[in-house]
């Protein structure tokens, strides 16, 4: 059953259960706009727009905007956006929830909640919730929490970035926060935060933080108070607390200490138990 194409919703209270789904064609107007299917300029409600598929340029609810299905348009606005797959221009409201795939330039709330494939050129919130994985070139928010996530893109900056249960991490240019913890790892970029984990293997620029911390190091350096990692570490460790199981590079720092050294430690005491002297001030070298 077609509607005309300027379609005006005047009831205030939720209209009763219609026996068939309807389209609408060109523009919705109203307190209350629903569709099956809607096509055209925009969907206008004072309140709130539901439909299954919206193609359009812009669905407008001050309270919500709800599409089950797929969402195709240039700007989706509203307190509460829900919908199942979302291809636009820009999602704005305070809460943006996507529970199929997303692929926006611009996401910005204060809730931002992805489950699946979301790819987002900026994403900006309080919170930024991704259960898959995201695609982008900055994310922003105060806080970044991954569940089975992996983050491919540019820079995530927030005051915590969170992720645990993927398959590989993040791969990036940079991760700012002042904790950051991935699992299983980091790729590619370098961690800046006043702590940085990396549950298995970061392999890229490298940690600068106050406590750098992983269980393989692959990369340029090691910049921190205290840096640690607990199994194999190629490049360099700076630090007043240097640790490594193996070290294949330089550890700099007050204390030094490796089970296995292949190559130089320089600080006040250096201890190494295959490689170099065991007990060395200053310097020690290993091979």
């Amino acid at each position: 059953m077609l509607r005309p194409w300027l379609v005006v919703c005047l009831a205030v209270a939720p209209a009763p259960a219609r026996a068939q789904p309807y389209d609408a064609y060109g523009l919705q107007l109203g307190w209350r706009c629903e569709a099956d299917t809607f096509r055209g300029a925009a969907q206008l409600g004072l309140w709130s727009n539901e439909s299954r598929e919206f193609i359009g340029l812009v669905q407008y609810g001050l309270a919500t905007n709800r599409v089950s299905d797929r969402f195709a348009g240039a700007l989706q606005l509203g307190f509460y956006n829900d919908s199942w797959a979302l291809f636009a221009h820009a999602q704005i409201g305070a809460i943006n929830i996507t529970r199929g795939q997303l692929a926006a330039g611009l996401q910005l709330g204060a809730v931002n909640s992805n489950t699946k494939v979301n790819m987002v050129l900026l994403q900006v919130g309080g919170l930024n919730h991704t259960e898959r994985r995201h695609v982008g070139l900055v994310q922003l928010g105060l806080a970044n929490w991954y569940r089975r996530g992996e983050f491919y893109g540019g820079v995530q900056l927030a005051l915590m970035n969170y992720a645990e249960g993927g398959d590989n991490g993040f791969f990036g240019l940079a991760q700012i926060g002042v904790f950051n913890y991935f699992d299983p790892g980091v790729h590619g970029g370098l961690q800046i935060g006043a702590i940085n984990v990396v549950r298995l293997r970061l392999v890229g620029i490298g940690q600068v933080g106050l406590l750098n911390g992983a269980t393989t190091f692959t990369g340029l350096a090691q910049l921190g108070v205290i840096n640690a990692t607990i199994e194999t570490m190629r490049g360099l460790q700076i630090g007043q607390l240097n640790w490594a199981r193996n070290v294949y590079g330089a550890q700099i720092g007050i204390v030094n200490i490796t089970r296995r050294l292949r190559g130089v430690q320089l600080g006040l005491l250096n201890l190494s138990r295959d490689g170099g002297l065991p007990v060395s001030l200053v310097l020690n070298i290993g091979w």
